[in-house]
């Protein structure tokens, strides 16, 4: 499992353990979820929206989860797709790194 790092107030970096992510998008009505970090943002993949989700409560509910780990909260944006894409091994991974 992969283990994202972030900013953190100090100017060095903050470990962030997926798990973070678990408690919040487990809950989600959705076929499936990923959190794609890029250098300087976040986003947040939806895949079958099956039920009501609001996009910007969620950012700022991610954001608290990071900050609760000690990080700073980057920009964060969701996208919705028809479902998750896969890899060329045909895996849908939760937590990505770009």
């Amino acid at each position: 499992m992969e283990i994202l790092r972030f900013p953190n107030g100090t100017g060095g970096t903050e470990p962030v353990h997926p798990i973070a992510f678990h408690t919040v998008m487990d809950k989600l009505p959705v076929n499936g979820w990923q959190i794609v970090q890029g250098a300087t943002s976040l986003r947040i993949v939806l895949g079958g929206v099956h039920g009501e989700v609001n996009d910007a409560q969620l950012s700022r509910l991610l954001g608290k989860v990071l900050v609760s780990q000690g990080a700073l909260s980057p920009r964060i944006a969701v996208e919705r797709l028809p479902a998750i894409p896969r890899t060329t091994s045909g895996k849908t991974p939760l937590i990505r790194v770009e």
